[in-house]
Order: structure tokens, then C-alpha cells, then sequence
């Protein structure tokens, strides 16, 4: 069994391959993790989580896609909104990654749902950052007017916005009554 101060340390050994792009060291670890039955569903998820964004980063999106469905069903386990939101929105990066267009708008936007709902400290900041993640895929697919209200709603959602923030909510929002009179 693996203890909760070694599970974190196997968390934070991961996350620092990853910062240094030794995605496949990172996926190998997460995974010999995994084999501890004694795992919780939350660590199985967040395990599965980190996994599944590793591999879309080492181009191997369709394992990607696979792994964060494990994800999801381990956090959906716990009723664990935070994580689950966060999941589908890695999910969607990873349905983008496979040019799963639809796939992607949908998972993002399940994501969004979940956060909305989840009470996590963290959950409004998150969902600020899932929606700029969908802006940017929606300017990537040629939304521009829907990216605007998107990056828009992205501002508005977390009220703690810096001076650069603030200065793109108000572009935005110029942007939007020159297109949209």
C-alpha cells in the first residue's frame, strides 16, 4: 500500500518530469502507482488525470482519450465535481489534439457544467481557465464572435482579474460592439 505522504511524493516526482518534458518517465511512474489496491477512487482519478495529459503531450492522444475516461469514472465514483470538470476539460484538449472537433466542444462544455456546480475553493478559477481554453478552441475553429463572449465570460467569472485581464476584458468588449453594433 502506498502511503498517503508517498502517493504525494509520486505526484509531485511526476509533475516535475512532466516539467521537464520526460513525459514517458512520468506515465511509467503514475502507472506502477496505480497497481496499489489501496488507492482511493480520487487517487486512482488523479493518477489516471495526469496520465491522460502526459500522453496527449507525448502525441498519443488516442491513449489520452482512453485514460481520461478512466479519470472521469473514478472521480464520478466520488461525486467529486471539481475534479470531474477539470477532467473533461483535459478531455477536450485531448479530443482536439485528435481533430475530434465536436468531441472537444462537448467535453469542454461538460466541464463547465460540473465546475459551475462544483463548492471546491479553487472552482471558479478553474472554470475561468476551462473557458479561456475553449475561447482559444473556438478562435482555432473560426467562431471569432462566440470566442469573444466566451474569453468574456472567462473575465467575468473569476473576480479576481489582474491589470492584463482586466485590459483584455474591456478590448473584448469594444471588439464585440464594433462586430455586433
Amino acid at each position: 500500500m502506498i502511503s498517503p505522504s508517498n502517493y504525494q511524493d509520486t505526484l509531485t516526482a511526476g509533475l516535475q518530469l512532466m516539467n521537464k518534458k520526460k513525459y514517458t518517465q512520468a506515465i511509467t511512474l503514475w502507472q506502477s502507482a496505480l497497481a496499489d489496491s489501496q488507492l482511493s477512487p480520487n487517487q486512482k482519478g488523479e493518477l489516471l488525470n495526469n496520465i491522460g495529459v502526459a500522453q496527449r503531450l507525448n502525441k498519443q492522444a488516442k491513449n489520452a482519450i482512453a485514460t481520461l475516461q478512466q479519470a472521469q469514472e473514478q472521480f464520478a465514483l466520488t461525486q467529486d465535481l471539481y475534479h470531474q470538470g477539470q477532467t473533461y476539460g483535459n478531455l477536450g484538449d485531448a479530443y482536439a489534439a485528435n481533430k475530434q472537433w465536436s468531441q472537444a466542444d462537448d467535453a469542454y462544455n461538460q466541464g463547465l457544467l460540473f465546475l459551475e456546480d462544483a463548492s471546491h475553493p479553487d472552482a471558479r478559477s478553474a472554470q475561468a481557465q476551462l473557458l479561456r481554453t475553449l475561447s482559444l478552441f473556438q478562435l482555432r475553429r473560426r467562431q471569432w464572435l462566440v470566442a469573444i463572449f466566451t474569453m468574456e465570460r472567462s473575465l467575468t467569472t473569476n473576480p479576481r482579474r489582474t491589470l492584463g485581464q482586466t485590459t483584455l476584458w474591456l478590448l473584448l468588449r469594444f471588439a464585440t460592439r464594433l462586430i455586433n453594433p
